[in-house]
């Protein structure tokens, strides 16, 4: 057992939750302990070593070894087809996420090119139901973003999410996808699923090796109400520049836009018309790296 498997086996178990998982990641990599040694300790043990409280030790007692022994299966299957488990303790772990968010999801399913982790990323800020004027002019600030070498990250659910993938299809370029939900669940058994239909625009199905899908929920989930704010906090962590077409005042979106500005985020308003002036602020931040 690996630390992914310690996390994936940790996250099938009843009752423990992802500040407990990653406490204990983050442990047993400083510590340097072997992650089979949680399967031979006892509650009072789990307790001592790391923190936890006793329904949560107990619950790793009852239920780790039967977890693991199902995520073995699954694990292996997942990585023949090429998906790669980052833990919070791992060095291929996107900084970004652990900088932004508060509780950074313990285990990442990656699926494609992790290079474009590497690159300026651009998320574009709507919200639901964004005016049409509004969406065109984000296009174009996507393009002459994607002009200057940068990449869309973005999730796959939502018309607003959809188009910059689509701006950055047409252009051949590299798209880092962040998922509602479980990786099979969105991307089906082979993954090798479209992620979105778009009239015109057929891939013949998800590309890893032009593309990247991150996940932080379990392989199979379905998705849920709660885990949108889940994929819009990362989206916005991994985001090095913020395209703001129309947000709702007081909602959702505009508080995740100001979030990321408090953070350092570069963060522009496209508004309805794509001037001058703001691609050549696009330019001059895509120039300076984001």
């Amino acid at each position: 057992m690996d630390d992914a498997e310690l996390a994936f086996s940790l996250a099938a178990v009843p009752g423990i939750g992802e500040k407990s998982i990653a406490a204990i990641l983050r442990r047993v990599a400083v510590g340097g302990m072997s992650p089979v040694a949680l399967l031979e300790m006892g509650a009072p043990a789990l307790m001592g070593e790391f923190g936890l409280r006793h329904a949560a030790a107990d619950a790793i007692v009852q239920g780790l070894r039967p977890a693991a022994e199902r995520a073995a299966v699954e694990l292996r299957r997942l990585r023949r087809q090429g998906v790669q488990l980052l833990t919070v303790a791992d060095a291929s772990y996107p900084t970004a996420l652990g900088a932004f968010l508060d509780a950074p999801p313990p285990l990442l399913c990656a699926y494609g090119d992790l290079r474009l982790l590497t690159r300026p990323l651009l998320m574009v800020a709507n919200s639901n139901g964004a005016p049409p004027d509004v969406l065109a002019a984000c296009d174009e600030a996507v393009s002459v973003a994607l002009s200057a070498g940068m990449s869309p990250v973005t999730g796959h659910n939502r018309i607003e999410y959809q188009r910059p993938a689509l701006v950055a299809l047409r252009a051949a370029v590299g798209v880092v996808y962040v998922l509602d939900r479980g990786i099979v669940d969105a991307l089906g058994e082979d993954l090798d699923r479209e992620l979105f239909p778009a009239a015109g625009i057929w891939t013949g199905g998800f590309d890893p090796g032009r593309h990247l899908a991150l996940s932080p929920f379990g392989p199979r989930d379905h998705w849920l109400g709660a885990n949108n704010r889940r994929r819009d906090e990362m989206i916005a962590a991994l985001a090095t520049l913020v395209l703001v077409g129309h947000v709702t005042p007081g909602g959702g979106m505009d508080s995740l836009c100001r979030r990321a500005a408090r953070a350092g985020r570069r963060v522009v308003t496209v508004g309805d018309t794509m001037s001058v002036q703001t691609r050549e602020t696009i330019l001059a931040m895509a120039a300076g790296g984001g």
